[in-house]
């Protein structure tokens, strides 16, 4: 009769080879790991050698400087100029008043604000706003007038257009802070 072979002896080989392959594993591993982090570490390059593109090209003079081109002509306007008498006018004299009060008070409301006295500040820019409103107002229909009498190209119209708009920003920056009128 044939004994059964002992299964024991082969399954304490292959337990002994459990411990050992995964030592091994473990050991590989930390090997790549080695090898990845020393690949990892930033080489200095060399660095590329400085190459003047132009080195070969003779040296040049730089150009002769041109003389502006004259300026164009304004463009010839069938309306005349505006009279020089025209910022001396009652209307608009008395609209810089408001607006120089106005301003004022605009820039009362805005310190009172940055120091944190809302209700005055509230106050005072209300104010500001309702004299910049009567001033844009007050000469609304007169700054219309010049502009359909005289040259729109002059410069005393583009100095009462450009005041005009100042005062009509400032009237949008205190609708947007203080509400509308």
């Amino acid at each position: 009769m044939a004994f059964p072979k002992d299964r024991r002896s082969r399954d304490g080989a292959r337990a002994a080879l459990v411990p050992a392959s995964i030592a091994l594993v473990l050991i590989v591993g930390a090997v790549e790991v080695a090898l990845r982090a020393r690949k990892s570490e930033p080489t200095a390059l060399p660095e590329p050698a400085v190459r003047d593109p132009f080195a070969d090209l003779p040296p040049e003079a730089p150009p002769e400087p041109r003389e502006a081109p004259p300026r164009a002509p304004k463009l010839a306007s069938k309306l005349p100029a505006v009279p020089e008498d025209v910022a001396q006018d009652p209307q608009w004299l008395g609209a810089k008043l408001l607006a120089a009060e106005a301003s004022a008070l605009y820039d009362l409301a805005l310190s009172a604000k940055a120091k944190g006295e809302l209700a005055l500040a509230s106050t005072q820019g209300k104010a500001a706003r309702e004299k910049y409103a009567a001033a844009l107002e007050a000469t609304a229909a007169w700054e219309e007038e010049l502009m359909a009498k005289y040259d729109p190209a002059d410069d005393e119209l583009a100095a009462i257009k450009s005041t005009r708009s100042n005062w009509f920003s400032k009237l949008q920056v205190l609708e947007q802070s203080f509400g509308p009128r």
